[in-house]
Parts: C-alpha cells; structure tokens; sequence
C-alpha cells in the first residue's frame, strides 16, 4: 500500500525506487510487484541517523526536498546541511539548510533521535 505522506524520488536502481518524504520517512518501492515497503534508518558509529549510501537522514531531505545550492564547494560537493533551530525536530524540512565554511562548524548540534528510535540512544 503506498504511503499517505507526500514523497520525493531519492534513487532508483534496476529492481526499485528509494522514496523519502519531508519528515524523514524513507519508503522502497518494488518494480516487480507494485509492493511498498518501509526502510528503517540505521545509527552510524558517530550517532548520526543514517539512510541511503550512508548519507545522513538529513542530507537526504536537503538533497530530495530543498532547492539545489546555488554554489558548490571548492572540491565541487555539496555544501553541509545544517538545523536551523536544535531545539526542534532536526529532521524536517522547514528546520534544514544548506550552509558553507565557518558557519557549519561553529554551531553545536544536538541531534535527538525520532520517538521510533529512543530505546536505541544509550
């Protein structure tokens, strides 16, 4: 059953598609058999919620829901993605942006695990 949330097209590869909605909410649709399923976020060795080809939850949204950076870094990546305001949910949309240099590192994160993933924090 596809899922209610609206979805942005992250990868498809020959068997399926990767999905992942505003919130972080990461969906595999399966080619073959039309069938939906829910792909579970892992924690990295660094306690960073970590999706697709080990890019962070956060840097997915950025690169599926917000406008592409109108410059890239001086290697010719992305820039970083940075929470506006850690005192909300850190993996919205709204609360995400892209950033470069100093300001990315000068701010101390802190990251709170979605209610799904609590029991894993110790």
């Amino acid at each position: 059953m596809k899922p209610n949330e609206q979805l942005r097209e992250v990868e498809t590869v020959l068997r399926s598609t990767l999905y992942i909605s505003s919130t972080g909410n990461m969906y595999r649709n399966y080619h073959d058999t039309g069938t939906w399923d829910y792909v579970h976020p892992r924690c990295d060795s660094h306690g960073k919620m970590c999706g697709y080809k080990n890019k962070t939850i956060q840097r997915l949204i950025a690169e599926a829901w917000l406008e592409p950076p109108g410059a890239t870094t001086k290697k010719n990546r992305l820039p970083t993605v940075r929470t506006i305001d850690p005192q909300k949910n850190p993996y919205n949309v709204e609360n995400i942006e892209w950033c470069y240099g100093r300001r990315c590192t000068s701010d101390k994160i802190d990251i709170k695990l979605p209610p799904k993933l609590e029991l894993l924090q110790e």
